[in-house]
């Protein structure tokens, strides 16, 4: 189990205040409630997730002694149960890749889905990732670029830089992200055309149905 930074979960400083702390679960608990998202496991693991760190920070003593066992530091710490090897952080990448595998794209709250993908793309378990052989790292890349398969392109774009530091020099997984990129970024404009047209079309039909009655 990785170490889990409970105040960046909730968005807010490690010296935020109890109102502040409180102020910032209330609005990403309505905003990934299970009621508002109703059969997306992505937005239920993390309401899970910022359940559980208003637990330990809302209360003084469970919050000093989180504190305590970090050290006060919370971008570079791990506690005892932590994910230590490349191929643990692996490991979850494939979870999560199974995970969209059998679930509905179009139904996924993708705030959630970037929010998890972030979690496990952080700085630490990156430099962990850079170890793994060149065969490994294109495997995880490749089921990276699966996982952010649902996300629209503004979304995606916002992971390159952390696919493109695990890629590292290897020009195949590069490759692969550019590849990536561009097919969501067609995407992106094709849905942003096809709302245009909508909106033409029914203005036309409108006009057409207003002269001809």
């Amino acid at each position: 189990m990785a170490f889990k930074d409970y105040y960046n979960i909730l968005g807010v400083k490690p010296s935020a205040s109890t109102e502040e702390i409180k102020r910032n679960y209330r609005r990403l608990a309505m905003k990934y409630h299970p009621d508002k998202n109703p059969g997306d496991t992505f937005a239920e693991a993390v309401f899970t997730e910022i359940a559980e760190a208003y637990s330990i920070l809302s209360n003084p003593k469970d919050r000093e002694t989180y504190d305590s066992r970090n050290n006060g530091s919370f971008n570079a710490q791990f506690n005892s149960a932590t994910v230590n090897t490349g191929q643990a952080v692996a490991n979850l990448i494939g979870d999560l890749h199974s995970k969209i595998a059998s679930s509905n794209h179009f139904g996924i709250n993708q705030d959630a889905l970037l929010f998890q993908i972030n979690q496990i793309l952080s700085p630490q378990n990156i430099q962990l990732l850079q170890h793994l052989s060149q065969v490994q790292r294109l495997f995880v890349i490749t089921q990276l670029v699966y996982c952010c398969s649902p996300l629209f392109y503004p979304r995606a774009q916002k992971l390159s830089p952390e696919l493109f530091a695990i890629a590292g020099d290897d020009d195949t997984a590069r490759s692969a992200i550019n590849v990536f990129l561009k097919t969501s970024l067609r995407a992106s404009k094709w849905h942003k055309y096809k709302a245009i047209l909508a909106i033409v079309l029914a203005i036309i039909l409108c006009a057409l149905v207003f002269l001809f009655r």
